[in-house]
């Protein structure tokens, strides 16, 4: 009984006394898509993250060229299989939407951004980043 209660115990403190760096990228992709409507193309970024905790509240995602708030039950949702985060962001450019970021200064997000994103979030109140070194490149996809 006392073997089991200390036990109990250990797993605890260890559970509660979860840090940020714990979070790592379990995988992260990148799709361009072209159709629809004519002259319609864009991207879709999928970033899975985890391990999940309360305690963790995710606040953007940033790429090359834009950035993007993180909303949970809309860009962010849990899995519970595999305890954790799927980002999943559709972007859809237009030819007025790149001659505006052609005119634009890029914004450097962080000295130490250098890959494919950069996520930032909060944890117990205090601000982090998680770069995402690569987005795997997936196949185009061409909507009729």
């Amino acid at each position: 009984m006392k073997k089991t209660l200390i036990l109990i115990i250990i797993s605890f403190f260890f559970l509660a006394n979860a840090n940020a760096q714990d979070l790592k990228v379990i995988s992260a992709t990148k799709q361009d898509w072209s159709g629809g409507v004519e002259g319609n193309y864009g991207t879709n970024y999928t970033i899975v993250i985890g391990p999940v905790s309360k305690k963790i509240e995710l606040d953007s995602l940033y790429t090359n060229i834009l950035g993007i708030k993180l909303i949970p039950g809309s860009n962010v949702n849990i899995d519970t299989v595999q305890k954790a985060y799927i980002i999943y962001v559709r972007v859809m450019h237009t030819e007025e939407d790149l001659q505006y970021l052609d005119r634009q200064p890029p914004v450097i997000v962080s000295d130490r951004f250098n890959g494919g994103g950069l996520i930032l979030y909060r944890f117990k109140r205090k601000h982090y980043s998680l770069v995402v070194k690569e987005l795997q490149v997936l196949e185009p996809l061409a909507y009729p």
